[in-house]
């Protein structure tokens, strides 16, 4: 397998080494029993994906924010900042309910808002976080809210096993990854993992020293797909203490979610419950709740809408750059069928991932229909996307496809016969053709019916359940 044509591919190669505690273990020894591969392993796939399957030309600053955070940077200057910010004097946290972050990511401390809204007063609840911008985010919630915020002062120094680990690791990349991936491949994933192996033990250390002192009940985590994450993780396991992940975005790819770090994770639906399974993950670790992420309050979104016109909003995927551009020009080939169509508002919404490169190519090749106002381009946070759009159509499966069903939009899923992406799609929703979609906007009828039929999948989601869900599965 020295030529890497399919990303999947690698990922499910990579994952049986890193699993496979025979070929581990003197690492193991060595660190304390923590498996840094599999802790550093999203770092190291998030650059190499980064390499393979963008044109890095066109996306220069994506790539440099991407080998910032796969090389560790990130966190060095979060903890320099930590030094003079970090809580200065922690409560007792025994058998009290702790929310972890170790990044900001916006939608997942708000699950986590809502999560602790609905088990307010109901057991003790404390937030921990290693990176200073959720610590101010979530401290402007602490006191409507009744819980308490730390910010983690990380450990300095160069722990006293950083030379045996690194020579016995070295081994370990010459004899087993360096099998299965090209030299300049195999150059990307040693590099990072060296860039991390040294600030990851000093998490190591710091969550050690943090867990003997104060033991909650259960740490509930965003994400166990991160490096700090599932360090946390693996010295949790080490002292008895429960962790549990939640469910953030939809299981995208073969190894969505895997390996599950955690020792428990709470999904959206039997779909997840029922793949994780059958990746040999035991049914009593895997708990269908229902998502957070989808209970809205609309009374709190102001969005100004236009009487009588239809909003249609054409949504983009986390896919390459050319998958990118084919996407947009399918939106593009949408809207010029529905021209003629009276009172239509036509946006695009250019997923985060790529959108200085989908940016600049909607500005170079569709620049006249956006300076004429024909089309535009959406900016709006997706809440208020949501609230305000008739109609939203979607290049392929994402996080926000199950957002708008679960929250009752008329949605059409793109199928075409040049669609090439790497996404998986284990949840079955019909897809449509151009032809298809253009028709039912024509025909409300028609489109009425399309929407019905999703309504299976709306009740799976859970919505009205799922804060009941998540409190009797944490705190049992």
């Amino acid at each position: 397998m020295k030529q890497v044509f399919s990303f999947d591919k690698l990922d499910k190669e990579l994952y049986r080494i890193f699993s496979n505690e025979a070929i581990i273990e003197p690492c193991r020894l060595i660190g304390n029993g923590i498996n840094y591969f599999q802790a550093i392993q999203s770092n190291a796939f998030e650059l190499l994906r980064s390499k393979l399957l963008t044109g890095q030309k066109s996306n220069r600053f994506q790539s440099i924010k991407i080998a910032i955070r796969s090389n560790g940077i990130d966190h060095n200057i979060k903890n320099v900042i930590n030094l003079f910010a970090a809580s200065k004097r922690i409560e007792n946290l025994d058998d009290q309910v702790v929310f972890f972050c170790e990044n900001f990511v916006p939608h997942i401390l708000q699950d986590f808002i809502k999560m602790i809204k609905a088990m307010q007063g109901k057991c003790e609840i404390a937030f921990v976080t290693t990176d200073y911008r959720a610590f101010k985010f979530m401290k402007t919630y602490a006191v409507s809210h009744q819980f308490k915020t730390y910010l983690l002062k990380i450990l300095q120094g160069k722990p006293r096993v950083y030379a045996a680990l690194k020579n016995e690791y070295e081994v370990f990349f010459k004899t087993e990854v360096g099998k299965i991936i090209d030299e300049k491949y195999f150059n990307v994933i040693r590099k990072v993992f060296f860039k991390n192996l040294k600030l990851l033990q000093r998490f190591e250390r710091t969550f050690s020293n943090f867990f003997e002192k104060y033991k909650p009940r259960i740490v509930v985590l965003g994400s166990d797909g991160f490096a700090v994450s599932r360090i946390l993780c693996f010295v949790a396991a080490k002292q008895g203490i429960r962790t549990s992940v939640v469910q953030h975005g939809f299981l995208s790819s073969y190894n969505g979610y895997l390996p599950l770090i955690a020792k428990q994770i709470f999904v959206w639906t039997d779909f997840e419950k029922k793949f994780l399974s059958q990746q040999n993950i035991d049914k009593d670790r895997i708990a269908v709740v229902g998502a957070p992420r989808f209970v809205k309050d609309y009374n709190e979104i102001q969005v100004p809408t236009q009487l009588n016109e239809t909003n249609i909003l054409f949504v983009t995927s986390p896919v390459t750059t050319i998958e990118a551009a084919r996407q947009i020009s399918v939106g593009i080939d949408i809207y010029n069928r529905i021209l003629n169509k009276a009172n239509i508002s036509f946006s695009l919404r250019l997923h985060p991932y790529y959108r200085s490169y989908m940016m600049s190519y909607v500005k170079k090749h569709y620049a006249k229909l956006i300076d004429d106002g024909k089309v535009s381009i959406d900016t709006l946070s997706f809440d208020k996307s949501l609230y305000k759009s008739d109609i939203i159509i979607f290049a392929d499966i994402s996080t926000t496809l199950f957002e708008s069903i679960g929250n009752g939009k008329c949605c059409f899923l793109l199928n075409t016969e040049k669609r090439n992406s790497e996404l998986i799609d284990l949840y079955n929703i019909p897809r449509l053709s151009i032809d298809e979609i253009v028709r039912m906007i024509d025909d409300n009828k028609k489109m009425m019916t399309y929407k019905n039929s999703l309504s299976q999948y709306k009740e799976k989601l859970s919505i009205e359940k799922t804060m009941k869900n998540i409190e009797i599965e944490i705190l049992r």
